[in-house]
């Protein structure tokens, strides 16, 4: 349990420290000022920060003076001979220098000492709670709207591309892990005609039906099928192809089967009684089957092929959101399993038994699912900002500050409420 926790915050951190690194590069290269990047939130435990220094040196300099003298002059000629006398002369002045140096700390950021001239650059810091990050943009609240470094000040399309960057690193998460998946080797669906070309595929439950046998007994998505055996005492071994399974099933409709699973370094038996009259669309166990093997690419395909998974995910996404919205405007019922905090942990967990592939795999589903979610243009998300951007495009003037911060507010209560009964949904369906 305790593995999963760290993994389940080493996730979560990753997601929304990428997120949030999006935000504090592209506001750095548009000239905005960013007073804090942290690692985990609030209560700050240290920090550094690059200060400018004044410094007064004193310093020796050395003069040289030339002066003439006349040594004799003749009256009859007007003739004269001069000779010249250097005379060397050392002071003590003072120069002011400026120097950067980086300035560490604990808790709260030092107040500005004597000779320090300026203690506005970025505070980069590490904070208790080791759930994401955050950065702080100066002017995002509207403040400084006439300095050159303020959020406020900069032109709507600057503001998008702040705002966006978060989303995008995001994006480039998913591709980034579903290439690195496919150069190690991503566990990938195939045809029962294939098999033999891949010694190392299994038969794999990749999902279970709610109210089903299968539920009831305890078999889980993700489960390797390893044997059969029906109430006679047969038993199947080595079993790849789904249609076995199928048939062998279909066979004992009514009867007692145990089935022998692979859950990550253990072997389960479970004991069911497929059903003799199965609901439309489900079969008398109520499991989907597929023959996974792992199957790995040069790297050169590997990138492409993330991309593609991400971007066929982004619009699988979407879809859903969109139905989603729909079924709460119709019926009020969302029509479809949304998980928050605790669902994730429990998938973590799931993921954690069958192997590092398919946490890589998890994280980047996440990473796609926070992008798509933070687009949508509801108050308090990226998405919800650039919607007031737009409004400003349009009418050609900002809309109130005032006004932007009470609808942002409303938002972030909503999303907060609408959390908290996800969370607990999550947690009388976990316990």
């Amino acid at each position: 349990m305790i593995l999963t926790i760290l993994i389940f915050i080493v996730i979560l951190g990753l997601l929304v420290f990428v997120h949030e690194l999006g935000h504090f590069l592209v506001a750095k290269r548009s000239g905005v000022r960013v007073d804090e990047f942290g690692f985990g939130f609030p209560p700050r435990i240290f920090g550094i920060q690059q200060i400018v220094v004044e410094k007064i040196e004193k310093i020796s300099e050395e003069r040289k003076d030339t002066n003439l003298r006349v040594e004799s002059y003749d009256l009859a000629s007007g003739e004269q001979t001069v000779s010249e006398i250097e005379t060397e002369q050392k002071q003590e002045i003072e120069r002011i220098t400026q120097t950067k140096k980086w300035c560490f700390f604990w808790g709260n950021k030092p107040k500005q000492q004597e000779g320090e001239i300026q203690r506005d650059e970025t505070v980069y810091s590490i904070n208790a709670i080791p759930l994401g990050g955050f950065v702080k943009i100066y002017g995002e609240e509207g403040e400084g709207i006439n300095s050159s470094r303020s959020f406020a000040s900069k032109k709507a399309g600057q503001k998008m591309k702040i705002l966006f960057a978060g989303v995008i690193m995001n994006f480039i998460l998913a591709v980034f892990l579903f290439s690195l998946g496919n150069v190690i080797g991503l566990p990938s669906a195939i045809d029962e005609n294939q098999i033999d070309q891949f010694p190392g595929a299994r038969l794999q439950i990749v999902a279970v039906s709610q109210g089903s046998p299968a539920v009831s007994a305890g078999l889980q998505a993700g489960d390797f099928v390893v044997a059969l055996k029906n109430s006679d005492g047969k038993v199947i071994q080595d079993i790849k192809k789904p249609s076995d399974f199928q048939a062998f099933v279909d066979n004992e409709k009514g009867k007692q089967i145990f089935v022998a699973v692979q859950r990550g370094n253990s072997t389960v038996d479970i004991s069911v009684i497929p059903r003799s009259n199965p609901p439309s669309g489900q079969g008398p166990l109520g499991v989907e089957l597929a023959t996974v093997a792992k199957i790995s690419l040069p790297w050169y395909k590997a990138i492409w092929e993330g991309f593609m998974t991400t971007i066929n995910l982004v619009w699988l996404l979407l879809v859903v959101l969109f139905q989603v919205v729909k079924n709460l405007i119709v019926s009020g019922r969302a029509g479809v399993d949304v998980v928050g905090p605790v669902g994730i942990y429990t998938l973590t967990n799931q993921a954690a038994t069958m192997g590092f592939i398919y946490l890589l795999q998890l994280t980047a589903i996440l990473s796609i699912n926070l992008a798509v979610i933070n687009a949508f243009p509801f108050p308090a998300l990226d998405g919800g900002r650039v919607l007031f951007l737009m409004i400003e495009k349009i009418k050609g003037s900002p809309v109130n500050i005032k006004t932007q911060n009470l609808i942002h507010s409303i938002g972030f209560v909503l999303l907060i409420l609408l959390m908290v009964a996800i969370t607990y949904r999550d947690v009388v369906r976990f316990f």
